[in-house]
């Protein structure tokens, strides 16, 4: 069973370390302030509740748009309404996110604040992420970068790296993804900005664990724990928590590790009422059990999953669990049943331009169909699922990994960069024209047999496993 790793969202730095003690010092002192200052005091606490009480952000989101609205000053409107978006967004309630950061949006081009501009396209564009709209995402992200490259905002520009990574993460697109980490990477070690490096170290692991990199991503996982634990940042804690129980459920097998990992990043989020990472969790712990082969109990906890992916409208979310309920399915011999949920995951992934989910879901089609003795869409799938190509490009992605990241990390963005974009492209015109050849090559009749021989075989498995199993 399987799941892609959660990427962690770079997002802006409004997110600030809970204080309850400064949240009930700024309560009390708010009726002797000014109308400025009222403003910044709402805005604080709204932002400091944000990992500990989402009725209590929400309210003094709109006590500071409100203040704001009063003193008749549309930058700081314009920045509470983002800031509120920000709040949204981290419930996942995309919907409101996204009407706030498109508000946002107006009044600073109203004012033309192009600092507030860039910082609300991008808000934008991380909405359209998660909902795995990617071609959008990467139009308003890209907007964004070219302001913050024009504002010189060195802060921002490293945050836009991220996100742009996060897009061809999901595309698959690894060597790429790694790139732009780095750079983000890269200038936030000049800066000195714990948070960020955190965060990239986050990311970079988990493209590492995406290439079977394990102990070199659990090293950069460790690294992201550590300053996280120190600077009290739990939401983010809770993130590199659930990416190494990940590790340790789908790769290295421990599942007592897993679950262990498991259950302290959820009673984070459970106390923050992080929704999405709620139902992320609820499907990583129902494919424990399955891997455990308790398939009742992993029934239990995917159906939560899919429940909440459905009410968040989270398409990714969706997908992911619908193809771990086609595994349980398969393995219990229901292969019609595990069909049913490919096709939805597969429909979906093909929509959103999720790859990964997209050759995951032909492969176990292949083996669905094969067993129930379905040659004809045994064909069709063998067809869709290309393993010359899929051999290739891993090949090579995990060349041009190793060189992506030591020229990068030893000349923190110069020139060579360029090179290496174009190295990339001529190593991906070969293979692809390897590739070529090798089909022209290779007779139809020589196909023919050779798609029986892998029917006759996935067959004979799947009649071997249901036999043991019954």
């Amino acid at each position: 069973m399987r799941i892609s790793l959660v990427i962690y969202i770079f997002f802006s730095q409004l997110l600030f370390g809970s204080d309850q003690q400064k949240i009930d010092s700024l309560k009390m002192n708010t009726l002797e302030f000014d109308n400025e200052s009222k403003f910044e005091n709402y805005l604080t606490i709204s932002e400091l509740y944000r990992s500990i009480n989402v009725d209590s952000t929400i309210k003094y989101g709109n006590l500071a748009i409100e203040q704001a609205q009063k003193n008749r000053n549309k930058e700081r409107e314009a920045f509470a309404i983002r800031s509120l978006g920000v709040s949204y967004f981290y419930i996942s309630d995309l919907d409101s996110a996204m009407f706030l950061f498109k508000e946002s949006l107006n009044i600073y081009q109203l004012i033309n604040h192009e600092l507030g501009i860039s910082n609300s396209l991008n808000g934008i564009g991380k909405v359209y992420e998660q909902k795995m709209d990617l071609d959008s995402a990467e139009h308003f992200l890209n907007k964004a970068l070219n302001l913050r490259l024009k504002l010189l905002d060195s802060i921002q520009i490293a945050s836009s790296y991220v996100n742009i990574g996060n897009l061809y993460y999901y595309r698959e697109q690894l060597t790429i993804a790694l790139e732009y980490y780095l750079k983000g990477l890269a200038i936030t070690k000049k800066l000195n900005i714990y948070d960020d490096i955190g965060d990239a170290y986050i990311n970079i692991g988990i493209v590492h664990t995406k290439m079977d990199n394990f102990d070199k991503a659990l090293g950069y996982l460790n690294d992201a724990e550590f300053i996280f634990k120190n600077i009290n940042n739990d939401r983010t804690l809770s993130t590199v928590l659930l990416n190494k129980a990940n590790i340790y459920n789908y790769h290295l097998k421990d599942y007592n590790e897993a679950i262990k990992l498991y259950e302290a990043s959820l009673e984070i989020k459970k106390r923050i009422n992080e929704r999405f990472g709620i139902a992320l969790i609820q499907n990583n712990i129902g494919t424990v059990y399955g891997n455990m082969e308790d398939y009742e109990s992993a029934l239990i906890h995917l159906r939560k999953a899919k429940q909440m992916h459905t009410e968040l409208d989270n398409q990714a979310g969706l997908i992911m669990v619908n193809h771990n309920l086609g595994n349980v399915f398969f393995e219990q011999g229901k292969y019609k049943k595990a069909i049913s949920y490919f096709n939805l995951s597969l429909e979906a992934a093909l929509e959103t331009g999720f790859n990964d989910y997209v050759t995951s879901n032909y492969k176990a089609l292949i083996q669905s169909y094969a067993a129930l003795g379905d040659y004809k869409n045994f064909v069709k799938y063998y067809h869709l699922d290309n393993h010359i190509t899929d051999s290739l490009l891993s090949n090579l992605n995990q060349a041009q990994l190793k060189e992506v990241e030591t020229k990068i990390l030893a000349n923190e963005l110069s020139k060579e960069n360029d090179i290496l974009k174009t190295q990339v492209l001529k190593l991906n015109h070969k293979s692809r024209t390897r590739v070529l050849i090798i089909y022209g090559l290779t007779s139809l009749f020589l196909l023919f047999i050779i798609i029986q021989f892998l029917y006759s075989l996935v067959k004979k498995k799947n009649n071997r496993n249901l036999v043991n199993k019954n």
